[in-house]
């Protein structure tokens, strides 16, 4: 039901199917790069201790984090005869979008970014984005993101789901432990 209303609130403009029609997702993985500097965003957090745990986790999403998910899931699908496995890299920033061009070179799509602000252009690129990812066979996703969550749920079919840094009670309790006594946490307590 979820699925359902996401799909009917968030329907593309004719021009803006076109943009998603124009990207070939037959055999194509999905990927969702969120690691933009939040520094504005994480400084009018709570405390140190969220600062922190956000800051960790926006790490782990770094481009370079999805390679080896990329190559298994390749190799996996290679091993199954399908040769011509493409990527559709949705990402926050062109070095994300460059670096997995450098490791996979012209089986990376991706739209052009030419919007760091939130303008009409820029929703429509995100919409774009986020339709793309949902027809992919699977979706590589950026933990602790709305943006990857809401492709998830315009999948249209039940495909695989893997979410970089997907286990936040573990890295929050990791992030406790190293830092929390600095900032006068104790580990059960992370709030």
């Amino acid at each position: 039901a979820r699925k359902q209303v996401v799909r009917n609130v968030l329907t593309p403009l004719p021009e803006l199917m076109k943009r998603i029609d124009a990207f070939s997702f037959e055999h194509t993985i999905g990927i969702h790069v969120r690691m933009l500097e939040m520094q504005v965003w994480v400084e009018s957090m709570g405390n140190r201790l969220q600062r922190a745990f956000s800051i960790e986790a926006r790490n782990r999403c770094n481009w370079a984090n999805f390679v080896p998910f990329v190559r298994a899931e390749m190799q996996r699908r290679e091993a199954n005869e399908v040769a011509d496995v493409m990527l559709f890299v949705a990402a926050d920033n062109d070095a994300a979008v460059d670096g997995l061009r450098k490791e996979f070179g012209s089986r990376v799509q991706a739209q052009q970014r030419a919007c760091p602000f939130r303008r009409r252009q820029c929703l429509q690129t995100a919409l774009v984005d986020l339709w793309s990812l949902g027809r992919c066979q699977s979706i590589l996703g950026s933990g602790w993101s709305s943006f990857s969550e809401i492709a998830f749920l315009l999948q249209q079919r039940d495909n695989s789901t893997i979410v970089c840094s997907k286990d936040f009670n573990s890295l929050l309790k990791e992030v406790v432990a190293r830092d929390g006594e600095a900032f006068g946490a104790q580990t059960g307590d992370a709030r």
